[in-house]
This record gives C-alpha cells, structure tokens and sequence, in this order.
C-alpha cells in the first residue's frame, strides 16, 4: 500500500479529530439525555405525592361541607373552608413552580432586560415578608445609595421571593432573617442569613438541584417540592450572576444564601 501524500495525511488527522469531536458531544448528549429521564422520572413521582396530598385534603373538606353543612357549628365551616383556600393556593404555587422550572431547564425564559436599581426592588420584597410573616424578624441592611443591574425587575423579584421563602421556611418562629446588600467587585451581592437548621457543605451545591431539601428529604418535614432554590440559580444565572449557599456571617446556626448580579457598567 503506498504511503499516504502530506494532503492525505492532513485530511486523515482532521478527520480523526472530527470523529473524536462528534463521539465526545454524543457521549455529552447521551449523559444529558439520561440525566433528563432520571430527572423527568423523579419529577412525575414528586410531584404525584406533592399533588395528591392539598388534592386529597381538598375532596375530604369539601365532601364533608358537602354532606353536613347544615349540622356543623359556623366555627367548623369556616375551618373546613380555610383548609381548603389554604390547600387551593398551595397547589396553586406548585404548578407555578412546575411551569417555572420547565422555563429554566429548556432555556425557555422570556426576559425583559432594563437597567434598574436593585436596592428599591429588594426592599419592596422584605416589606412585604414583614406584613405577611409576622413571626418572623426581618432586617435590611444596605451599604450603597444605588445597585443598577440590568435585569428583568419581574423575575429578579421573583428569585429573591424564592429564596426568602426558602428563609421563612425554616426559620423557627420569632427567628430572624436578614438581608445585607452591598457593591463589590463590581457586583451587586445580596446576602440572604437565616436561623434555620442550616446545610452541610456537602450539600450545599445539592441545594441547587431540582427536588432536592438537604436532610430533611428524607422525612419530608418541610412541605414543599424543593424547586425554590433551582428557579433562583436559574434566573440569577440569566442575569450572568451567581447564587450561593455559603458560611453565616452573623450567629452560629442557620444558612447563607448569596446572590451576585453584574452591575450596570461593571462599577465597584
């Protein structure tokens, strides 16, 4: 056989390489696509058991307003319907939730980019936590004038509502959340601490996972479908920011969640 020409040569080994290149993105594809199957099929089963439970208390509510209306006292009406406007949001959220994080994992978001000043927005959001969880203790504590970011003000609203939900829900009562904002590194960092039970930094990255509710997966104590935390990362990361669980920088116990956007112009 004779030897191969320089030309030939050239076209062989750009041909190895371009084999090589495809094999390695259809392996990348294949662990992809399995990761997905795995993901879609602890989505169904999670979201069946998160489904069933407000649907189940609302047809036992329901059936009972129905078949004893006229003989329960008004006290246990009222119950009966508060259970079921309580059950009724609750699912509410959840699908919200499901349509979110479908959004996010198929790169579908529709963003309305505009440079706006973070600090008024996340002041309007601890405002509102203050009003509607009483028991809690919220402080807001900021460090510049302005943060102007270029962001969609809708859904940067909507991923710090996400983790200060993650907040609330384990913080005990009387606990205290706090937010501290500041510019760095030509960054707007918002730092959200709780006193709840906290993360273990092995899990920390975990916390960013669809589904996933650190050592209180296991008992499903907390209610919930463990989406918050993933919707956040993944809106932040829209902006080219970062979202963290890192180290408490006041108390002992509880979690840090850490929220790092570019600020408009990259200005320290």
């Amino acid at each position: 056989m004779a030897p191969m020409t320089p030309k030939e040569q050239d076209w062989n080994e750009r041909l190895e390489r371009e084999v090589y290149q495809r094999t390695l993105a259809l392996q990348d594809s294949l662990k992809r696509l399995e990761a997905l199957n795995s993901m879609r099929a602890q989505f169904v089963a999670i979201m069946s058991h998160e489904l069933r439970t407000p649907a189940t208390a609302l047809i036992g509510y329901a059936d009972t307003l129905k078949e004893k209306w006229a003989k329960l006292p008004e006290k246990k009406i009222q119950k009966y319907l508060d259970v079921i406007s309580e059950e009724s949001s609750r699912m509410v959220t959840l699908m919200q939730e499901i349509f979110e994080i479908s959004r996010i994992l198929e790169g579908k978001l529709s963003l309305q980019f505009q440079t706006a000043d973070l600090i008024p927005l996340i002041g309007s959001a601890v405002k509102e936590f203050r009003l509607r969880y009483a028991d809690k203790s919220f402080g807001f504590k900021e460090t510049a004038d302005s943060l102007e970011a270029k962001v969609d003000t809708l859904y940067f609203k909507s991923a710090l509502t996400h983790v200060l939900l993650n907040a609330v829900k384990y913080t005990p009562d009387k606990g205290n959340i706090l937010l501290f904002v500041e510019s760095k590194g030509g960054e707007a960092v918002i730092r959200i601490e709780d006193d709840g039970p906290g993360i273990p930094r092995e899990y920390r990255e975990k916390a960013f996972e669809p589904f996933f509710r650190s050592m209180d997966n296991v008992n499903r104590k907390t209610p919930g479908a463990g989406l918050g935390l993933t919707i956040a990362r993944g809106v932040i990361e829209a902006f080219k920011g970062r979202v963290v669980v890192a180290d408490k920088l006041t108390g002992k116990q509880g979690c840090a969640v850490v929220i790092s956007i570019p600020l408009a112009g990259g200005s320290s």
